[in-house]
């Protein structure tokens, strides 16, 4: 397969927190998988004097609870993610890879312009899995006004400790949240289908240069039983544009939090599911209730990375 990779630049982004050494490894895996330039941007707030306090659970049991200065943790947080990007290279020895530092006071600008200046197909962050908050702050991704592909990688804690050989993560199935038309926010049908639309585009992309060993399938809301009638209309007409999606499922709910339990649930069951994906939009169904909620409740339950395209 001689076409270009649809990702040819991945831009992965840390506040120097060790807790981002999974969401590095997801990033690195995918950039072997497509074939990607790997740049790894740590930026950092300016730097106090201040003391912080530093818990043992924080810092991964290695130390007892302790007062540091801001440059103490920097430094030590630096020389084990600088061991970790060697030990990445090493794991995979023909990937591309750039390091890059940075201080800013607007950090979610700061990777915009990073981003757009590098030509990043993708970015790539970590969150902390209780609280939702991405590791570089919580409101990093309302402050990120980006038009690059947004991959949120929950932390998985529990990989930390075991053997970094297996941690190579591979992409097998993607499912978009969305993309069927009807009774999405009442917004009308059309609009809705094309705002799915290129983001299926895309990820049908990315499945054509995974030589189709990723799946990619489609999942819609259904909430009242008129949705249900027209529903079948919409996955037929789907289906004929987008021939490269696997399969559609339609979930039934009556509430925006029935149909996140059945979200969770359905990602529990399948273990197969690599990522969730869904596009981004100013107002509306999706944005309110997907964004904010898969992003919290889903990927914090069942620890799955979500993938926002940007409207």
């Amino acid at each position: 397969n001689m076409s270009p990779s649809p990702i040819s630049t991945i831009l992965f982004t840390t506040d120097f927190s060790l807790r981002a050494k999974y969401g590095l490894l997801v990033a690195a895996s995918l950039a072997s998988q497509f074939k990607s330039k790997l740049i790894i941007c740590h930026i950092h707030g300016p730097l106090s004097l201040k003391e912080i306090l530093v818990s043992q659970n924080e810092r991964n049991g290695v130390l007892n609870e302790k007062h540091f200065t801001q440059k103490e943790l920097l430094h030590r947080s630096l020389k084990e993610l600088g061991e970790l990007e060697i030990f990445i290279r090493r794991l995979f020895s023909h990937l591309e890879t750039r390091t890059e530092f940075r201080e800013s006071t607007d950090i979610g600008a700061s990777v915009n312009r990073i981003a757009t200046k590098q030509q990043a197909d993708l970015i790539v962050f970590s969150t902390k899995v209780r609280e939702g908050d991405v590791v570089l702050g919580g409101k990093i991704i309302k402050s990120l006004k980006v038009e690059h592909p947004l991959l949120i990688i929950p932390i998985e804690n529990r990989l930390l400790n075991e053997d970094p050989e297996q941690w190579r993560w591979q992409m097998k199935q993607i499912v978009y949240v969305g993309g069927i038309s009807t009774g999405l926010g009442g917004s009308s049908s059309h609009s809705n289908a094309k705002l799915h639309e290129q983001s299926l585009r895309k990820l049908e992309q990315w499945k054509v240069h995974a030589h189709d060993r990723v799946k990619l399938k489609v999942l819609h809301m259904a909430y009242t039983s008129n949705d249900l009638d027209s529903l079948d209309q919409d996955v037929s007409l789907l289906k004929k544009e987008h021939p490269l999606v696997d399969d559609c499922i339609i979930l039934q709910s009556n509430s925006e939090s029935g149909a996140l339990e059945s979200l969770a649930n359905y990602v529990r069951q399948n273990q197969q599911v690599s990522m969730l994906a869904l596009t981004k939009k100013k107002k509306g169904f999706l944005a309110s209730l997907l964004h904010k909620s898969v992003t919290k409740s889903v990927v914090n339950d069942v620890n799955i990375p979500v993938l926002i395209f940007h409207q």
